[in-house]
């Protein structure tokens, strides 16, 4: 599958009114394809680390994106009605192999 540049992105955010440092950011992404992305950060906020990826054949979530390897790390398959959680809490799993 190629690598898409996004068509559009509508961007939000707040500085932080002292440094200038993101606060709190959010976008969304419109793809040629149809497809579109919402992603959102923050530095001063609790907002989680999930990242959820949805399609029409199913969800994939990922607890921990930043640390595959990190105690209690899982990845979430779900697909219709069928649900399958992988544990990846040896440093070894990386969640690139898991996303196709």
């Amino acid at each position: 599958m190629p690598f898409l540049d996004p068509i559009s992105i509508a961007a939000v955010g707040r500085l932080h009114e002292i440094e200038g440092t993101d606060v709190v950011g959010g976008a969304l992404l419109t793809f040629s394809n149809g497809v579109f992305a919402t992603v959102r950060c923050a530095t001063q906020m609790n907002i989680g680390r999930l990242v959820r990826i949805e399609g029409t054949r199913g969800v994939l979530e990922l607890n921990e994106p930043w640390f595959a390897g990190f105690p209690g790390s899982t990845i979430k398959v779900k697909n219709g009605d069928t649900e399958t959680i992988t544990r990846t809490e040896n440093p070894a799993d990386l969640y690139s192999f898991y996303v196709r």
